[in-house]
């Protein structure tokens, strides 16, 4: 099972803009299909090479990106009127949380504290969809033609690997339909 324990806190490399990404406490690789090219079908885990793309505009790889901090999951709200639980013998034994239990294992700030702080965190890193990722190969060919140098006209090599590799999957979908 692919589970989260909370968020990372990312500073991109082009801007410096704050984004989450989920931070993984385990990874499930198993797939309904696995193919050469790299490409699988109902994945349990993020096999997409870490394109993301900024709110400046600029494109970025995960890999690139500087961490800054992790956000620890969420605890579940307290359950209403917990202040003025009484913890007796008879309400262990039916199961119900004590109060030492519910101020371990719930958040017991107010709702409007909780709904402040989920308001204050940065913004999930942007994944490139399909068409994004053939328009940015697409507008890097036309920037590279007549001059092989990546660096003189400012594209990250990196970047341009994964969205190609990432185009080579997207064409080969349809053979992968017709194929099944």
């Amino acid at each position: 099972m692919t589970r989260t324990s909370g968020s990372n806190i990312l500073a991109t490399p082009c801007c410096r803009a704050s984004v989450t990404t989920p931070a993984y406490s385990s990874l499930n690789f198993s797939a309904q299909e696995y193919w050469t090219d790299g490409g699988n079908v109902f994945s349990l885990a993020p096999l997409d090479g870490g394109l993301r793309h900024c709110t400046c505009g600029s494109y970025f790889l995960l890999s690139q990106a500087e961490f800054v901090a992790r956000i620890p999951k969420p605890k579940p709200p307290a359950p209403v009127g917990w202040e003025s639980k009484k913890d007796t013998w008879w309400s262990r034994l039916i199961g119900q949380p004590t109060r030492q239990s519910i101020l371990a294992n719930y958040d017991t700030r107010l709702p409007s504290e909780i709904d402040a702080r989920e308001k204050s965190r940065p913004p999930p890193a942007a994944a490139v969809t399909g068409e994004q990722t053939v328009e940015l190969v697409r507008g890097y060919d036309k920037a590279l033609k007549g001059n092989a140098d990546l660096r003189v006209k400012g594209i990250d090599s990196d970047v341009l690997a994964t969205a190609r590799r990432r185009c080579w999957r997207i064409w080969n979908n349809p053979f992968r339909d017709l194929y099944r």
